[in-house]
């Protein structure tokens, strides 16, 4: 579970891995899916995330990476 950095309200999150390509982003005070990430054709292994918390990149066993510019929950 992480902190957002960044946001006037704390808010909490974590997140998941689906069938092993996808990443869902969720709250964890509320229980809602933030984001759900997409883009691998293989198992996602790492993931990590700006020093603003508003970029996540993930990188995958099919030798890709894949970054999301902005999460709307920043």
């Amino acid at each position: 579970m992480f902190r957002w950095p960044g946001n006037a309200v704390e808010v909490y999150f974590n997140i998941t891995q689906y069938a092993k390509i996808t990443l869902q982003l969720w709250d964890v005070r509320t229980g809602h899916c933030i984001a759900t990430l997409r883009g691998h054709e293989d198992e996602v292994f790492d993931i990590g995330f700006n020093c603003t918390g508003q970029q996540i990149v993930s990188a995958s066993a099919d030798g890709t990476f894949v970054a999301v510019k902005k999460l709307g929950y920043a």
